[in-house]
Parts: structure tokens; C-alpha cells; sequence
């Protein structure tokens, strides 16, 4: 039951996968190996716990030698399929495979409308929470899906369900890639799973080349524009912080593809290792940058929100609200979040695209950024996941932008000159240090006395 287009009369000589997939980015899967009629599967956590896996083509499950112990059986291609992520639910959507999915959990808060109409049809049930698939009042056994993928953190209680040994699970893991294309990379083991092998292998291909071609287009351009990340999180009571990005981390390996810079704080030389920084640290950290990005700012009813939705979704004591204004990118309108795509689903938070399909499309989420970090290559694309944060009408003020556009021709008596200097420190430090000393050094290094000399800084 669950099996799609079993073969008859199985031969152990005869080959049943003639598309064979490659890993290429994929962290998560550590060994991918064919056989005629089978292929086995090690998935690796981010701790470095494997799970082995022995994928049987349906109809030749006799004919298969049989795993080891500690090796999960799971016959395919599968339907009747439980999915538990919003991202994996893309990934079936993305290859046209939205039919092999029996059921969801919390249907509501996953953005696409195709899933949202599949709800509404009947032809995929909703259950509120991964148990309700063994609660016979709830499904019926009869009706119980034949495969369940799970994310990393449902695998444990799934499996202290005395019942779980009638589901067979897999875990699909593509949110803890920490390369991008390694996220978008797990198509594969969907098609694998789901016998669009072609499909998810052309699919794959069309994002890394697009990845690529956008890294290049960005790495085109000498300007690297500087980048804070996220946001500070908590409340009055438990107190506030803003976790840093590890140097190895997704969003990282984004800023670095974008040819942009983000502040490194850790001196550890541990590239998995974020820091924690209280507001005061935070805002002398990521005040100067260019560009703030990845914001999540929701306006009433789902709309795109303003300046005044940032102060609100913060939730930040009074005194620290001029600090955060007063950010560079914030007064000169460089703040970009990434909730223009949203749905409204009932609560106050909205279902966002970000944290479905562009878990597993970076070639989209490195456009966007690519768009809006290096204006200059005038890419023609509209962006897909980001918006500019306007500036409310109301509301704290914002102080004016520092930075200035200079006139075609400069002023009389002052010429013009181009020159690229090198400091010997990241672009956040120069930014810190332009008025008390890097002007002042310029002026000295170029033997014209600080009354006649203006420098600006790109």
C-alpha cells in the first residue's frame, strides 16, 4: 500500500533506477549508492548522528537483499505521503508531485495556494500536530499515509510513539544545510522518493546555474556594501539580544555569494560559534552597515510594513529606540525585509514564503540580494522575497541620511579625484573610524592640509 507502479516480476539483474542522482552540495546526506534494485541512504544530523536507509524499488521488495538491522526499508516511489515541513512540501510542489502527498500538519501556517486548495478539495488532510497521525479518532487506520518525512526535531517524539513502527519515517533535512545550493539540493531525495528522479535532477540544475550566474554578476563589482543581519529578539522582562552569524552559517555563505561583508565579532576561530550581543553591543556592532537585511516586518492584515511595524515588532525599551533609529541604513532607507510575500491565515502571524519556499530556493533569495545590494547592475528581475521598509509618517524620527550624493561638477576651486585605498581592516572598521581618523589619515597621506580637503567614502 502506498507503492507507485510496483514492477512485476522483479529481477535482481536488472537495473530500476536508470536516472541516477549525484550529491553535489548536500551535507545532510553522506553516502547516496545504487544498486539494481535498490539504493541505500546515510542521512547525517547536524551533530553528526547518521540514520542508514535502504530504498527498495515497489515490486521487488523479495528479490532485494535484505538491510542490516540498524538499516531502515522503505519501498518506492511512495504516495499516500505525510509531510510534516513547510520547505518539503514545496519541494513535492516544485516537481509537480503536490498528488503523492496524503496529509500535512498545520496546513495553515504553510503560503502556497496550491496546498491551501488541496486542503479545501478534501484531496490532503490537515492534522494539527505529527501524533494525530496515530490517534484512530482522528485518522482512521484505513487512512493512516504509508511514509512520514519528518525535520530533525520531530524525529524523537515520532519515535516514542509506541505506534510509530507502522509509519516509516525519513527525515528530510534540507533547513540545516549551511550551503545554500546544498539546501536546494534536496529535490533530489524527493524525486528519489517520489519517482521524478529527472525531474528534480532538472530542476536542481536550472538553481545551481542560476546560484552561480548571480554570485558572478555581484563579484563583478569592486564595491562590497556592508550588511546587518536579523534582528534583536526577546522582551522587557527576560531582556534582549541580537545572535550574531557564524562564519560557516547559511546566511553567511548568502552575504559572501552577494560579494557584500558582515561584521565578524568571534575571535575564536571557530567558524560554527554565534555570539550573543545585549542591544548596547549590537547597535555600536551593526550601526554603520549599509544595508540591514532579512528584517521581519508584517503590517496589519498581512500588508508590508513600515518603519513603525519594525518599532512595534521589536518591542524595544524607550531609551534604545533613538540608538536603533539612528542606524545608517535605517535613516538612509536601506532596510529590506523579507515578508513581501505573505498570506494571511487567522493569526497574528501571517504565513511567509521565506520560511517555505525560499528555504529551499536560494538561487531567488541571492537575486534578490544581488538586486538590491549592487544597484548598479541594474537587474531588471522584480524581487521576489525582499521589499524596501518605508519610513513611517509617524512615529519616532528618524534622523536625516549622513550620507551625501555629490553634484556632477564639484564646487569651485576643488577638483575631483578617484583613489582606492587600502586600510588593513574590514569595511565596518572604516566606517566606525571615518570622521575621527580615517579622513584626517587620507588628508595627510595625500600632503593637503584638512581645510582644503574633503574625502567621501563609497
Amino acid at each position: 500500500e502506498g507503492c507507485l507502479d510496483p514492477v512485476v516480476g522483479c529481477s535482481s539483474t536488472e537495473d530500476y533506477f536508470p536516472v541516477r542522482l549525484v550529491v553535489e552540495e548536500m551535507r545532510g546526506v553522506s553516502s547516496w549508492e545504487y544498486s539494481n534494485t535498490h539504493v541505500d541512504l546515510t542521512i547525517v544530523n547536524e551533530t553528526g548522528a547518521e540514520r542508514a536507509y535502504r530504498l527498495v524499488r515497489c515490486g521487488c521488495e523479495s528479490v532485494a537483499p535484505s538491510a542490516p538491522a540498524s538499516t531502515s526499508t522503505i519501498s518506492i516511489p511512495r504516495t499516500n505521503v505525510f509531510v510534516s515541513e513547510s520547505p518539503t512540501m514545496f519541494l513535492f510542489l516544485e516537481l509537480d508531485a503536490l498528488d503523492h502527498i496524503s496529509m500535512v500538519k498545520s496546513a495553515s501556517a504553510m503560503f502556497a495556494q496550491e496546498l491551501q486548495d488541496a486542503v479545501i478539495s478534501g484531496s490532503i488532510a490537515d492534522v494539527p500536530e505529527i501524533a494525530s497521525i496515530f490517534n484512530t479518532s482522528i485518522v482512521p487506520v484505513a487512512s493512516r499515509p504509508s511514509l512520514a518525512l519528518l525535520g530533525e526535531s520531530q524525529i524523537a517524539d515520532y519515535e516514542a510513539n509506541p505506534s510509530y513502527s507502522s509509519i516509516p519515517s525519513l527525515p528530510i533535512l534540507a533547513s540545516q544545510e549551511k550551503l545554500p545550493l546544498g539546501r536546494a539540493e534536496w529535490i533530489k531525495v524527493v524525486g528519489l522518493l517520489t519517482g521524478e528522479e529527472s525531474a528534480a535532477d532538472a530542476m536542481y540544475n536550472g538553481i545551481q546555474s542560476r546560484y552561480r550566474e548571480s554570485s558572478r554578476l555581484a563579484n563583478s563589482v569592486r564595491r562590497q556594501p556592508s550588511v546587518a543581519w536579523g534582528q534583536p529578539f526577546g522582551d522587557p522582562e527576560n531582556g534582549y539580544s541580537w545572535s550574531t552569524l557564524a562564519a560557516d552559517s547559511y546566511p553567511r555563505q548568502l552575504i559572501r555569494d552577494a560579494n557584500a561583508v558582515y561584521r565578524d565579532l568571534n575571535g575564536t576561530g571557530d567558524e560554527s560559534t554565534n555570539l550573543f550581543l545585549n542591544l548596547t553591543e549590537g547597535a555600536a556592532a551593526f550601526s554603520s552597515a549599509d544595508y540591514w537585511l532579512s528584517f521581519f516586518v508584517v503590517g496589519p492584515n498581512a500588508t508590508q510594513g513600515t518603519t513603525q511595524d519594525m518599532l512595534a515588532i521589536l518591542g524595544l525599551p524607550n531609551a534604545s529606540v533613538p540608538v536603533y533609529f539612528g542606524f545608517e541604513s535605517v535613516a538612509c532607507g536601506n532596510v529590506w525585509a523579507s515578508t513581501k510575500r505573505l498570506r494571511a491565515n487567522g493569526t497574528p502571524f501571517p504565513s511567509s514564503d521565506f520560511f517555505e519556499s525560499a528555504v529551499v530556493r536560494p538561487d531567488l533569495v541571492l537575486r534578490d540580494m544581488v538586486k538590491l545590494l549592487h544597484p548598479s547592475l541594474e537587474i531588471e528581475d522584480d524581487f521576489f522575497y525582499m521589499y524596501n521598509v518605508e519610513k513611517a509618517v509617524s512615529g519616532p524620527t528618524i534622523p536625516e541620511c549622513p550620507l551625501t550624493t555629490l553634484p556632477s561638477e564639484p564646487d569651485g576651486g576643488m577638483t575631483y579625484v578617484t583613489a582606492e585605498i587600502e586600510f588593513g581592516m574590514s569595511r565596518f572598521d572604516v566606517e566606525d573610524r571615518l570622521v575621527d581618523h580615517v579622513h584626517p589619515a587620507i588628508a595627510r597621506a595625500s600632503g593637503i592640509t584638512e581645510v582644503n580637503f574633503e574625502s567621501q567614502f563609497d
